[in-house]
């Protein structure tokens, strides 16, 4: 069986906090900018694996899916602000 294709919008349906998730990766402006490696490996990934894919704590047809983790994935990694220019990752 053919899993239904799988867009932003329908995901931020199914589970608000992905779109909280997002905003929360927009830097304030007095805040200074983080490593991107960081910002993703420390805060964004774990926080996304709660909320799609395997390891998402309660089973769902769409966000338990590859797919929806990767959307997922692929959507908050391009949130995620471009490294500092004296980042040494």
């Amino acid at each position: 069986m053919k899993s239904k294709s799988v867009n932003w919008t329908h995901l931020i349906t199914l589970e608000p906090k992905l779109q909280d998730l997002r905003e929360s990766i927009t830097p304030q402006p007095d805040t200074p900018p983080e490593c991107t490696y960081y910002v993703w490996a420390q805060e964004v990934k774990p926080r996304l694996r709660e909320l799609v894919g395997w390891f998402r704590a309660q089973s769902h047809p769409i966000l338990s899916s590859p797919e929806a983790y990767g959307l997922a994935a692929e959507v908050l990694r391009d949130a995620v602000p471009a490294c500092p220019e004296d980042c040494t990752h």
